[in-house]
């Protein structure tokens, strides 16, 4: 993958509320909540696509875009979502209490439109939990030296406060001391237009629902970005680190040439390496290369604890060849081919190398095999995108400079596993690369390429089952 953003096409004002209740409906399946993360972060960056591992049911990433009478109203979703985390039974004998704080006198925020509409949704929240939530106020301005103390303390936690901040905090045992917080910007509440920087979205929800149930979960899952082979730097990463976070991860950057990888790694992140990890080093020395932490990572050898777990790879035409990660994913049915993906019909006035996606369908091998009950073709991966692929308008998502991701096997044979491979998102069948020839030459070849696709394996164990997914 490489690239991915959710593109306001026509300049909507709204996008339609049946994708949050789908979405949130979408958690019970066994693949929803890595569709509702999914979703949340397609929607939220214009950079980056983040798919999320399907086995945090726990935790919920939303995203909503409400009409002009229901601006303020907190959905019965987000409603259900928080009153279930709260009569959790680790909360029975605690004395809960949540408090969101705004850094500017409640008159000041009255006074400003957009200030205005994040207020009234954080209030919602107030009026709908009064003995859980509460929310403060601190006058910045007055009283410069209060928001200089919260500065200080989230400086060293390294979080950044400002007056537009909003931090919503978590006292979990009554004793005046926040246990857990979170915190974002008013101006995360709102979507922008790429091209005239208006907002045109409302997304308060999105951020108070799931700061709450962010800084309720009982424990926060680790996203860790592979570092040593060219990676971006961490704040060339700021976007897709602040989506994970979003999401209630904790996110953290590691050289798995000299270090493990964290035992609590539930993601694995590698984007846009520029040199090989480490492959095979000889006899006895296997559990030292990169390549078989990554496996073990994949694998139920990970950890003593059963850990379902997930590797995200970002490449694109750009990207060198790699032989000993390209042939981890040769194992998992995958590869990337080196060339750029063009669209002049189905791409942004940018250019052709801004390939509109075409979502994935799910369709029967067979009528036997629809007859028998056997689940359609594509059914995960259409999963992770059903919620944006239906309704009235499908939600555009662009790929900039993507590569060809290439499904080499649908089904890999494993004793006593499922293993399938799929694809995501593609091109439309208008797309075109350009192949190297013997002698030099080079051809342009029309067709349908595959822009993002997954290898889910499940392993079954005593009757247990262990989900485990390699993205491209």
């Amino acid at each position: 993958m490489r690239s991915a953003a959710g593109v306001d096409r026509k300049g909507e004002k709204t996008m339609k509320k049946n994708l949050f209740s789908s979405f949130l409906r979408a958690k019970q399946t066994k693949y929803g909540t890595f569709a509702l993360v999914f979703t949340l972060v397609l929607l939220a960056t214009v950079l980056v696509v983040n798919l999320v591992v399907f086995a945090f049911r726990d935790q919920y990433g939303l995203v909503i875009d409400v009409t002009e009478e229901q601006l303020y109203t907190v959905s019965q979703e987000s409603v259900d979502l928080i009153h279930q985390r709260l009569l959790e039974e680790r909360f029975k004998d605690q004395n809960l209490h949540i408090k969101i704080t705004f850094f500017l006198p409640k008159i000041n925020l009255e006074s400003g439109e957009d200030y205005r509409m994040v207020l009234r949704c954080a209030q919602q929240y107030a009026d709908l939990f009064p003995t859980q939530i509460e929310i403060a106020y601190i006058d910045s301005i007055a009283q410069p030296d209060k928001l200089t103390k919260y500065q200080q303390t989230f400086h060293e936690l390294g979080y950044s406060l400002y007056s537009t901040s909003v931090l919503i905090e978590c006292d979990l045992d009554g004793d005046q001391t926040a246990d857990r917080f979170t915190t974002f910007y008013m101006s995360a509440c709102f979507r922008m237009n790429e091209e005239t920087q208006k907002a045109y979205a409302f997304q308060g929800e999105t951020k108070f629902t799931s700061g709450i149930l962010t800084v309720t979960a009982e424990d926060r899952p680790v996203v860790t970005f592979t570092q040593g082979h060219g990676e971006p730097a961490k704040n060339q990463m700021a976007l897709l680190d602040e989506m994970f976070v979003n999401a209630g991860f904790v996110s953290q950057y590691t050289n798995t040439r000299t270090e493990k990888i964290d035992e609590n790694t539930r993601i694995l992140v590698i984007y846009a390496p520029k040199s090989d990890f480490s492959g095979y080093m000889g006899e006895g020395n296997e559990d030292e290369t990169e390549i078989n932490r990554i496996s073990h990572f994949l694998s139920r050898n990970f950890s003593g604890e059963k850990k379902d777990s997930a590797v995200m790879v970002f490449m694109d035409a750009s990207t060198p060849r790699l032989p000993e990660l390209d042939a981890l994913l040769a194992k998992w049915g995958l590869s990337v081919q080196r060339t750029t993906v063009y669209d002049h019909s189905k791409s942004l006035t940018y250019g052709p190398n801004y390939v509109v996606a075409n979502y994935i369908d799910p369709y029967y091998a067979s009528n036997d095999d629809k007859e028998a009950g056997k689940p359609p073709v594509n059914q995960i991966a259409y999963t992770l995108v059903e919620s944006l692929a239906s309704g009235e308008s499908a939600t555009p998502v662009v790929f900039i400079n993507g590569a060809p991701v290439i499904v080499t096997e649908r089904s890999i044979a494993h004793a006593n596993s499922e293993w399938h491979v799929e694809p995501i998102l593609t091109t439309y069948p208008s797309a075109q690369i350009t192949v190297d020839q013997e002698g030099g030459e080079s051809e342009t070849v029309t067709g349908t390429y595959n822009l993002a696709a997954i290898s889910s394996k499940t392993d079954i164990v005593n009757n247990e089952y262990y989900d485990y997914h390699l993205m491209v």
